[in-house]
């Protein structure tokens, strides 16, 4: 019994990293009936990040400006941060709404697979195989008869 709850928490703890994964897709993808366009890079933030036994790392949060194709002109800053800083004057795909530009984002190259949603569904893979293969040896190979 202990074997098949086991089973189900690791089950349940892959579809979670699952979720997580193809949700950081989704959010670096244009958004379906949304509008395309260009944005150019205005600023960048320097973000530095510290931890226990661990040098500091710095990370770059860039700031985007872009005009809809009303006219207005909408500045956002990025949700994700860089490993290096992009260059002032640069420019990036983005997607957003027309009824909120606010909420844009940049549409990242590979149709939106980037290292953190590759990372969370190769993960969940591993955790849901993992699962799997428990409750084959926990359940099935446990309740065949055996040969003789």
């Amino acid at each position: 019994m202990i074997g098949i709850v086991l089973a189900v928490v690791i089950l349940c703890c892959g579809g979670g990293a699952l979720w997580v994964g193809l949700q950081a897709r989704v959010e670096q993808t244009a958004y379906p009936g949304g509008t395309t366009g260009t944005a150019r890079v205005v600023s960048v933030a320097e973000e530095l990040t510290s931890r226990a036994r661990q040098p500091a790392s710095t990370s770059y949060r860039p700031t985007y400006e872009f005009t809809t194709t009303s006219g207005r002109t909408v500045t956002f800053t990025d949700m994700v941060s860089a490993n290096q800083p992009p260059e002032i004057g640069s420019t990036v795909t983005i997607s957003y709404q027309e009824s909120n530009p606010q909420g844009a984002r940049v549409v990242r190259g590979w149709h939106g697979w980037t290292d953190a949603s590759v990372f969370w569904t190769f993960l969940a893979a591993l955790v849901i195989g993992a699962a799997g293969f428990g409750f084959y040896k926990v359940v099935i190979r446990r309740s065949r008869p055996a040969t003789t």
